[in-house]
């Protein structure tokens, strides 16, 4: 499949140009020679995809492999749980787990909506758990998970603050699984436009079904908890979910604790492009508890000294000797570029991880590993960084991109994107102390890819597994994809789907197909991946806040944009309209034709540029994690006594609503208090419509 893809994709380009893309065309541009390669090229942009920003600049090497994010949105594997991975106690007693669970299915429509169309039904999967609730009588309240793009089974195994609040507040647990992910993928083949019911509004529409429900005697058992405050509970895409499900539906809905939500990150609501990038080189920083900002320093210069150092053979083959032990030898500056891929591409997830306690929740997320990463992974890098540090210097204005490294005699200076050395020989390289951070850095990193401790050599070239380098489950919305609309021919017609196609147990399909070219056949199955793209295609989700790289206010260097590159650019390049293209060729039709690429819509539905409006909503980011960059800012809400966004110090993705630990820093204790608190006084608002 690899060597089918490079032989259907090609890229050429110069440095200072952007380098233009054909796929499976002809010198013509003519379309795709054949299904093969359509299909090579298809996985291949899938990869891109997650890396690409838009079309790379040779000088810029961090470009190729620049991670689209969602590894809190985008992330959790479709996997079933039977049993929570990540054991533990809490308080002295089994930490409660899925298994705990009385699971149950609640028919919803496919649409909330379209009520003519005959969209039909599905079963959503629920997680309740009522050995804590008070009853209907006594008024106790309802701790509701609005579940996001994974099994629900993630949620609940992990979602520790929900588990402790009920047993304080007599609560009924309910974690709900969103429509299309899990257990609740309606049956798609012989649907016309099968994924055109998978958006936010749809989700929301099934959680205020089931609110409904909850407070009716008559429905799902007589639960008739009509008494009782409903309180949503959600991180990162799950986040935003609970937030916009009390923005509409306030009548049901009473409060929301919105952990890690980047309701800022759509292009109308004044995102930052770099703000990711920013907020994780915090966990490179004093914020984190390191005793300095040499490791945010080093991880800088070092990408500047390997850039620069490797433009030579001997150059190169120094890095290599001082690393040791690389599968695969450097030989050229386009594998300089890979490693210096290779060495930042995980700084997202390790800040993104940066928990006090040992984790699996972010490795299991992005692989098939079920291995946890240490306590404070991102400052166990920069314990591999720092001893190597003790010659650099650097000088000059690292916020216009004009600055100098040194150590010793070796000087490198950068313009932007370019660099240029003071001629040092190769002995005051090895003098220097350049080559001892290099691989520090190289060291340092391994508490990524080698997570399992079992890897002999650094592949620092591999793309198949979290060892190897980023997983080929880590996905990112079709918003992020790095190709234009213009670059790609249109795939060949698709042939008549036959009756095992449609699902159906025999017989002609061909009156269907002559009804309806919308009708769907799956020609993969309807994985996480594949819903998620789906789901980021059709609302649109097009988080903008890591876009922009290297741009003078965070660790990284190249930059991966031009000198005022804006918003409006972002936006055009952002979106290639693939979406409805890409689902269609698998079988999954109703992806709308075209994209609201400023998320106009989205924005609007939600009061996303309004949220003073909302209330009783705590909104609340981590200090380290890269989504805090688009979390919504105390700022813009300090106004509003009934919203606040507290700022979590040392703390990663959603710490708040993790089981708590001796080791948790003391600014997540006093979060999850003042969202108790929060909490309570929700549910006594309540209580006086009583």
């Amino acid at each position: 499949a690899i060597i089918a893809a490079a032989a259907c994709l090609t890229h050429a380009g110069a440095e200072g140009q952007a380098t233009g893309e054909r796929i499976c065309a002809d010198e013509s541009g003519a379309g795709f020679d054949d299904e093969a390669c359509f299909l090579s090229a298809s996985h291949q942009l899938h990869e891109r995809s997650k890396r690409q920003r838009h079309t790379m600049n040779l000088e810029r090497p961090g470009d190729q492999h620049m991670q689209p994010r969602f590894a809190g949105l985008r992330h959790r594997k479709a996997a079933s749980f039977s049993q929570v991975r990540r054991g533990g106690t809490n308080s002295g007693m089994a930490r409660p787990s899925s298994a705990n669970c009385t699971w149950t299915f609640v028919e919803q429509p496919l649409s909330h909506w379209d009520h003519g169309a005959g969209a039909g039904t599905y079963k959503q999967r629920l997680c309740i758990f009522s050995s804590y609730w008070g009853g209907a009588e006594s008024g106790a309240p309802i701790l509701f998970y609005t579940g996001n793009e994974s099994p629900v089974e993630e949620y609940v195994n992990n979602t520790g603050l929900m588990w402790n609040l009920a047993a304080k507040l007599s609560a009924l647990i309910v974690f709900a699984e969103h429509r299309y992910f899990g257990e609740s993928v309606p049956q798609l083949a012989g649907k016309a436009n099968c994924i055109a019911y998978l958006t936010s509004a749809e989700a929301l529409a099934d959680f205020a079904a089931l609110a409904q429900t909850f407070r009716d005697p008559t429905e799902l058992g007589g639960w008739g908890a009509s008494k009782s405050a409903l309180i949503a509970f959600g991180g990162s895409y799950g986040g935003m979910l609970a937030a916009e499900f009390r923005i509409k539906y306030p009548s049901l809905v009473q409060g929301a604790i919105a952990a890690s939500a980047p309701m800022s990150g759509f292009p109308m609501t004044g995102v930052q492009m770099d703000s990711s990038y920013r907020q994780l080189s915090n966990a490179a920083t004093t914020a984190a508890g390191l005793p300095d900002n040499s490791c945010y320093t080093g991880l800088k210069a070092a990408m500047v000294f390997l850039h620069e150092v490797g433009k030579t053979v001997e150059g190169r083959s120094a890095i290599g000797n001082a690393m040791g032990n690389l599968c695969v030898s450097i030989e050229s500056h386009s594998d300089i570029q890979k490693m210096m891929s290779y060495l930042t591409e995980p700084l997202f997830e390790l800040a993104e991880g940066d928990y006090p306690f040992s984790s699996d929740y972010i490795t299991y997320a992005l692989s098939d590993i079920d291995a946890p990463l240490p306590p404070w992974p991102f400052s166990k890098l920069c314990e591999s960084v720092m001893p190597a540090t003790q010659n650099l210097v650097l000088t000059g204005s690292e916020e216009e991109v004009k600055f100098t490294v040194r150590m010793k005699n070796v000087s490198v200076s950068v313009d932007w994107a370019t660099s240029v050395s003071n001629g040092f020989s190769m002995q005051d390289l090895e003098d220097s102390g350049v080559l001892e951070l290099l691989n520090g850095v190289k060291e340092g990193i391994q508490v990524w890819y080698n997570v399992t401790g079992t890897s002999d050599c650094v592949s620092y070239k591999g793309l198949a597994g979290l060892e190897d380098g980023v997983s080929e489950d880590t996905r990112a919305p079709p918003s992020l994809l790095g190709v234009r609309s213009s670059s790609h021919a249109a795939h060949p017609p698709r042939p008549p789907p036959s009756a095992a196609d449609l699902g159906l147990s025999g017989g002609d399909a061909s009156e269907f197909w002559s009804d309806s070219r919308d009708i769907c056949y799956p020609k993969t199955s309807f994985d996480s991946d594949m819903g998620w793209y789906a789901l980021s295609c059709n609302d649109p989700m097009n988080l903008l806040n890591y876009y922009v790289q290297g741009t003078g206010k965070d660790l990284f260097w190249p930059p991966n944009v031009d000198p005022g590159f804006s918003l409006t650019e972002a936006v055009k390049e952002s979106w290639s309209n693939y979406c409805k293209e890409y689902m269609d060729y698998y079988g999954y039709t109703g992806s709308p034709p075209s994209a609201d690429a400023w998320d106009k819509w989205v924005t609007a539905d939600y009061g996303l540029q309004h949220l003073t409006t909302a209330s009783n909503i705590v909104f609340s980011n981590g200090e380290l994690d890269p989504w805090a960059g688009a979390g919504v800012p105390a700022e813009l809400i300090k106004d509003q006594p009934s919203l606040s966004a507290p700022l979590i110090s040392k703390g990663a993705h959603h710490l708040d609503l993790f089981f708590p630990t001796p080791d948790d820093p003391p600014s997540v204790v006093e979060v999850r208090q003042q969202e108790e608190d929060a909490i309570k006084g929700w549910i006594q608002e309540w209580s006086q419509v009583f």
